[in-house]
């Protein structure tokens, strides 16, 4: 999902983001990831429902993720 969106190709990632969480339905990189998807497209309510589940599920997750941080340099980071 995330190569998706680093290509400017945010309806395939959403695709793969959305694939993720039928299998981890509390997957907090997913979500984060649809978050960021629907931020590109400007679907505002879309980006705001999965960043509220992201910020419910990732809070019990022991690795931090830069969500202050924009998300080329998240992307980049997982290169």
């Amino acid at each position: 999902g995330y190569t998706f969106l680093d290509a400017g190709k945010p309806e395939q990632a959403i695709l793969t983001f959305e694939a993720s969480l039928n299998s981890n339905p509390e997957n907090g990189w997913a979500l984060y990831g649809l978050s960021k998807a629907y931020e590109t497209l400007g679907q505002t309510e879309k980006t705001h429902e999965f960043e509220q589940r992201f910020k419910k599920t990732w809070h019990s997750n022991a690795v931090p993720l830069p969500i202050k941080q924009g998300s080329d340099l998240f992307i980049s980071s997982l290169h």
